[in-house]
């Protein structure tokens, strides 16, 4: 049977689909029965908790600057063991550096850095790294001076955010050693959602697009392409309204890699999706998608595309 030509009405019939493949990976990947989608999506789903509000998962010192911002809109730059600054208000930060040291710059764990660039890239050193849980990394960048006075900017990409930030180097022992970023705006934000649903969960509202799931016609025609990465899907369907990716189970604990969906200009977007359980879904349709993970030589693709026939609605 060609598994491009697979369209399955109906869950109950889905358990026969077991045996289809996805890229040719069946027969080295065992891929859970399909017909088991919509029970893992709304257990997942119903057995969530409210969520824990974010800002009060900080540390005092965050909590504090949080809360002078939403008083007086300034948010100050916390000094410390580590430095912070406010991402996205004020004036671009300025990294104190030094020839012979080297300052760490963490970024948010879990993002992934897409791409660094400099002003001065013959005389600066700059590197990506990680630490922690590897499937959920703290990314750090390194950044070293060959030598003083210098003065230079770096933009930071990642899959969430673009940080920009300024740099100078001056010979001497005091430089910034680590240095990291808090988020105001998006800690007050979160913040408030939390706050909102664990005064009104609406548990009804949460299932309801996988209420009828099993009387819809599911799409199956999608090929998968990439390296065996822990975080490659086992299949990828839709319902014609929104998609799901199935991962590994591995990847409910794991860090998100960065999910880019090509638009009709030809580029790549980044588009967000939510987890229920081990599946990912994406409200809405596409043609072609990349999962990234790394940076550089170190990237891995995976590539996942629709290979049925025309289709209406958006994102096809």
């Amino acid at each position: 049977m060609d598994a491009g030509a697979v369209r399955n009405k109906g869950l109950a019939a889905l358990g026969l689909a077991a045996l289809v493949t996805v890229s040719g990976c069946a027969a080295r990947r065992s891929i859970p029965p399909l017909r088991l989608a919509a029970q893992q999506i709304a257990s997942a789903q119903e057995n969530t908790p409210p969520p824990a509000d974010p800002l009060k998962l900080e540390p005092a010192s965050v909590q504090a600057a949080v809360q002078a911002y939403q008083q007086n809109g300034a948010a100050p730059v916390i000094h410390g063991g580590r430095t912070l600054y406010p991402y996205g208000i004020g004036q671009t930060p300025t990294l104190e550096c030094a020839p012979l040291h080297v300052t760490d710059l963490t970024l948010k764990p879990g993002e992934t850095v897409l791409d660094v660039a400099t002003g001065d890239s013959e005389r600066w050193l700059i590197s990506v790294g990680g630490s922690g849980d590897p499937r959920n990394p703290t990314p750090h960048v390194l950044i070293k001076p060959k030598d003083a006075p210098l003065a230079t900017n770096l933009i930071i990409m990642t899959n969430e955010r673009t940080y920009q930030l300024n740099a100078t180097a001056r010979r001497g022992s005091l430089y910034t050693l680590t240095a990291g970023f808090y988020f105001p705006r998006e800690l007050l934000a979160a913040s408030a959602q939390a706050k909102r649903q664990a005064a009104d969960p609406q548990p009804a509202a949460g299932r309801s697009l996988i209420a009828d799931l099993g009387e819809r016609e599911l799409n199956l025609n999608y090929d998968i392409h990439g390296p065996d990465v822990p975080y490659k899907p086992l299949r990828c369907f839709d319902d014609g309204t929104h998609t799901y990716l199935q991962m590994p189970a591995g990847m409910k604990a794991a860090a998100a890699p960065a999910l880019l969906v090509a638009t009709p200009s030809g580029d790549n977007a980044l588009v967000n999706y939510r987890i229920a359980g081990s599946y990912y879904i994406i409200d809405r349709l596409f043609d072609q998608a990349v999962l990234l993970a790394g940076v550089g030589s170190k990237q891995d693709r995976v590539t996942i595309t629709y290979s049925g026939g025309p289709r209406g609605g958006e994102g096809a």
